[in-house]
């Protein structure tokens, strides 16, 4: 379990660490350019451009996954909770995007593969109990 826990702290910081960047990329420059796209992808969202988008990646995906991790290596109790919580909202955010962008990066089922092994290790830990 404890090398389950590992790998999930290290999937965490680098999660937030990418999603971070790449929101803070979107919040500077919500036409997406600064990473190689362009609002064309959002033709069938609500968003006219990344601007939205890149708040809610940089604040709740990658300053989630941060706190998530700190919590889990700070020792709190509650860290298998706050393990399935954001697991559910990383798996829900590559869901969210998929149906908006209305198509498929192979990113997308790496982000949304964290969010599972995420949610299974914060389960695993709790059937424990």
């Amino acid at each position: 379990m404890k090398t389950l826990k590992v790998i999930a702290n290290i999937l965490l910081i680098l999660t937030g660490i990418n999603a971070i960047a790449a929101g803070y990329s979107f919040i500077t420059d919500p036409t997406g350019s600064g990473l190689g796209i362009t609002v064309d992808y959002l033709k069938h969202a609500p968003f006219s451009n990344f601007l939205i988008p890149g708040i809610v990646l940089f604040a709740v995906v990658g300053l989630g996954a941060l706190f998530t991790a700190y919590v889990s290596l700070t020792g709190r109790k509650f860290w298998p909770i706050m393990f399935l919580g954001y697991g559910a909202v990383l798996s829900g955010w590559i869901v969210i995007q998929y149906i908006m962008l209305q198509a498929f990066h192979p990113l997308q089922a790496v982000f949304f593969s964290i969010g599972l092994y995420l949610t299974v290790v914060g389960r695993l830990h709790v059937a424990r109990k």
